[in-house]
C-alpha cells in the first residue's frame, strides 16, 4: 500500500535497478555489495514480511558453497592454509571468493526487489514499441517456471488427494503430466492469441503510464548519484585487491565518502519511498 517505487513509469524502475546492478558487479567491492544486498533485503523484507526470511536462509549455504569453491579451485596467493591434494588452498583465494559470493547474493536480493517492482504488464509496456515479439517471448518465459511450479504443485495435490503416493514413479507420472497440461495451455494461448488479431495491428496496453514531474525528479536524482559513484569508484575509493596480497585502496578522504554516501542514498531510495509514504498516510489519518 506504501510501495511509492511500485508506482514510478517502468523506465525509472529499470534505469534504477540497472544502475545498482551496474556499480555492484563493477566495483566489485565488499562494501558495495553489503549496501547494495542490505538495503535490497531491507525493501525485501518489508514488502514480503518474514517470507524475506527464508531467502536469507537459502541464501547463506549458497555463500557458503560458492566462497569454498573458490577455495579448492583458485590456488593463487601466498597465504597458504593448507594443501588439498597436493595443492595449496590460500588465504587470499578464501577471501575473493567469500566476495564473489556476497556480491553473487547481493544480486539475487536486487532481482527479487526488481521481480516485485516491475510485472509483466510493466516490461511489456516499457519494450513493446521497441521489439514487440522480443518482449511478449521474454515475458513468456520469465512466466514460466513459476507457471510450471504452481502446476506441478496442483497436480501433485490432485493426485495425492485420488490417493496415489508421493514415491518416485509417481513423482516422475506427475512431472509429465505438468508439461502435457502446459503444452496444452500453450496451444490454447496460441489460439487465443490468433482470434484476437495479435500482431495484425498496433498494440494497445492495459496499463498507460504518464512521466509525471516526481519520475524526472527522481530520475535526475538517480543519474547524479549515479555518475558520483561511477566516477568516486573509477578513482579506486572502495578498490581491493586479493592477489597475490590483499591490499586495500580505501582512504578517508572526500571521494571514499561521496562515493559510499552516493551509494548508500541510490540503495536506500526504495526503502526512503516507501518510509515517506507511510508517513504521508498515517499523518493524513490522524487528521480525519
Amino acid at each position: 500500500m506504501f510501495d511509492l517505487f511500485f508506482k514510478l513509469h517502468p523506465a525509472v524502475c529499470v534505469l534504477y535497478y540497472l544502475f545498482v546492478i551496474i556499480l555492484t558487479v563493477g566495483s566489485k567491492s565488499p562494501l558495495v555489495s553489503a549496501a547494495a544486498f542490505f538495503s535490497s533485503f531491507i525493501f525485501f523484507f518489508i514488502i514480503k514480511g518474514s517470507k524475506a526470511l527464508r531467502y536469507f536462509f537459502i541464501l547463506f549455504p549458497v555463500f557458503c558453497v560458492f566462497s569454498f569453491l573458490n577455495l579448492f579451485f583458485s590456488h593463487y596467493g601466498q597465504t597458504v592454509l593448507f594443501n588439498f591434494l597436493g595443492r595449496p588452498c590460500t588465504k587470499e583465494a578464501l577471501l575473493y571468493g567469500m566476495n564473489m559470493a556476497f556480491m553473487f547474493c547481493s544480486l539475487i536480493m536486487i532481482f527479487c526487489c526488481y521481480g516485485i517492482e516491475l510485472s509483466c504488464d510493466k516490461f511489456v509496456f516499457l519494450f513493446s514499441k521497441i521489439a514487440p515479439s522480443f518482449s511478449i517471448m521474454l515475458v513468456m518465459v520469465f512466466r514460466l517456471i513459476p507457471f510450471v511450479s504452481k502446476k506441478y504443485s496442483d497436480v501433485c495435490d490432485g493426485r495425492r488427494g485420488a490417493g496415489f503416493s508421493d514415491g518416485a514413479k509417481n513423482r516422475i507420472v506427475n512431472l509429465g503430466l505438468t508439461f502435457s497440461s502446459g503444452l496444452e495451455e500453450t496451444l490454447e494461448t496460441a489460439g487465443s492469441m490468433a482470434c484476437r488479431g495479435f500482431g495484425t495491428a498496433k498494440r494497445t496496453h492495459f496499463l498507460n503510464y504518464k512521466f509525471t514531474f516526481r519520475d524526472f525528479f527522481l530520475l535526475i536524482l538517480i543519474f547524479v548519484l549515479f555518475f558520483i559513484c561511477s566516477f568516486c569508484f573509477a578513482k579506486g575509493c572502495v578498490k581491493i585487491d586479493f592477489y597475490p596480497v590483499i591490499k586495500l585502496y580505501w582512504k578517508p578522504d572526500v571521494c571514499f565518502f561521496a562515493g559510499s554516501c552516493s551509494f548508500l542514498i541510490l540503495c536506500f531510495i526504495p526503502v526512503l519511498l516507501y518510509v515517506k509514504e507511510a508517513l504521508s498516510w498515517h499523518l493524513s489519518a490522524l487528521k480525519i
